[in-house]
């Protein structure tokens, strides 16, 4: 299999899309929607985190299918980050920032997984404070 999925954390709290060279997009779905049935059986906040550490091709209609992508995420899906430090992928999600707005709102980019763990960690922390500096 060319996209794997699975959680990256034991509270399964961040869930882990490891893509592999030569992946379609008939090999993204099967994992999206184990990653979906992931997202959904959880009721607390479910952060992704895609590696895509190695510099392969995205296959043919990626805006088309972020679309929908992200037209099927759960409401307690939270941020996506791309660990890739390929300036390619940065700027494929600069471009599908510009057309998707959830993207811009929901995607970031890190260099490795853990630094796309610690985004997410800083990111909960800051929820954290806020909701406690609201109440």
């Amino acid at each position: 299999m060319t996209v794997d999925v699975r959680w990256y954390d034991d509270a399964q709290t961040i869930v882990l899309y490891t893509f592999h060279p030569k992946w379609t997009w008939e090999d993204f779905y099967p994992a999206f929607e184990k990653a979906l049935a992931m997202e959904h059986s959880k009721p607390y906040r479910v952060d992704v985190i895609i590696d895509y550490g190695e510099p392969y091709m995205v296959p043919i209609g990626l805006i088309e299918n972020l679309r929908q992508i992200t037209s099927k995420q759960p409401q307690t899906l939270d941020l996506t980050v791309v660990a890739s430090h390929h300036q390619m992928a940065v700027m494929m999600i600069r471009v599908a920032s510009n057309i998707i707005p959830v993207i811009r709102d929901h995607f970031r980019v890190a260099p490795t997984v853990q630094d796309a763990y610690r985004i997410i960690q800083q990111d909960r922390q800051n929820e954290a404070a806020g909701a406690i500096g609201g109440c």
